[in-house]
């Protein structure tokens, strides 16, 4: 039996870490739809992002790692493209799926958390995937931005525009993925980490973008 998950809007709470990366625009295309425009930031470079949260309360209360490969135009707004992403509730992946059309895969989540440190190993079918450890710094500030997004399927995008409200501070944040992790390469090069102590993310309903081809980098 399928299992059952609740409709858009999603009101998720929890905490979380992101870092950015600079990647190379012909890496990013390796996983880009040649119909979505790669944004440069620098002569042949794009951005990338690794996401990871772990939301203890809300519409649903589950841990998600998110791969945002490539910086990508749509509708006039910048996004990250999302190649794949890891949830460890049922409800999560099947509501992730339908309601937005995103990759949205089961893995298991091992998460310690310290009063500064954070320790994250998630692992698909018994692999490690990703291992991501963090020690944040004491201050943080708070914040509320739009967070841009997208799934798709054959035939068309589904963009949508979440917000995220947190609290937020920098942090040395090590990443490492699987050696043979096909987006190991798009993130080598972090140059920027911050720690999420407390955010509180809205996710609202996606709409229809028919695709063309003909995209360009």
């Amino acid at each position: 039996m399928a299992a059952s998950f609740p409709g858009p809007p999603w009101h998720l709470s929890g905490w979380g870490a992101q870092a950015l990366y600079l990647t190379d625009i012909a890496i990013a295309r390796q996983h880009v739809p040649a119909d979505l425009r790669i944004v440069p930031v620098l002569p042949g470079k794009t951005l990338s992002t690794l996401y990871f949260a772990e939301y203890a309360a809300g519409t649903l209360q589950y841990h998600e790692l998110i791969f945002g490969i490539g910086l990508v135009l749509l509708e006039r707004r910048l996004r990250f493209y999302i190649p794949q992403l890891f949830v460890d509730d049922a409800r999560s992946v099947a509501g992730g799926r339908f309601n937005w059309n995103l990759p949205k895969d089961f893995a298991d989540f091992v998460v310690q958390r310290g009063a500064r440190d954070f320790h994250v190993r998630v692992r698909d079918r018994g692999d490690v995937v990703c291992e991501i450890r963090g020690d944040r710094l004491r201050w943080a500030l708070p914040m509320k931005a739009p967070v841009p997004a997208l799934g798709e399927d054959a035939k068309s995008f589904f963009p949508f525009t979440g917000t995220l409200t947190a609290l937020t501070g920098p942090a040395r944040i090590s990443c490492r993925l699987a050696n043979d992790n096909a987006f190991a390469p798009a993130l080598r090069r972090q140059i920027a980490g911050w720690h999420y102590r407390t955010l509180s993310l809205a996710i609202p309903p996606a709409h229809q973008v028919v695709r063309h081809t003909g995209g360009t980098t």
